[in-house]
């Protein structure tokens, strides 16, 4: 009798040491992906930072083209080209009217 409690202890020690060694094993596993989690994030936050950086010069380049075009005496391109500019920024404005909901609950 008193080997078979012997055996069960001995089962139940490999078994509690299986499970430490195994949550050990996961514990650095999240530690491991919340550290790739992380770094993803801050990349995600320095693109985004360097499309908006990017996308500011653009604007002003093509304000300049239509500022040149009007410079020129070419009225009618500096027109075309304000016109396609209010026509991004309406795009823009109604893209974040649609995404406003969506950015509160993130």
């Amino acid at each position: 009798m008193v080997e078979v409690y012997s055996n069960s202890l001995d089962e139940l020690e490999k078994n509690i040491d299986a499970l430490i060694t195994l949550s050990e094993n996961q514990k650095k596993q999240i530690a491991r992906l919340n550290e790739e989690n992380n770094n993803a994030r801050n990349e995600i936050l320095r693109s985004h930072a360097q499309i908006v950086e990017l996308q500011k010069k653009y604007d002003s380049l093509k304000i300049a083209k239509a500022n040149i075009c009007l410079n020129k005496g070419d009225v009618k391109e500096a027109q075309k080209e304000l016109s396609e500019i209010i026509e991004e920024i309406n795009n823009c404005i109604a893209q974040l009217e649609q995404d406003e909901p969506a950015s509160k609950t993130i």
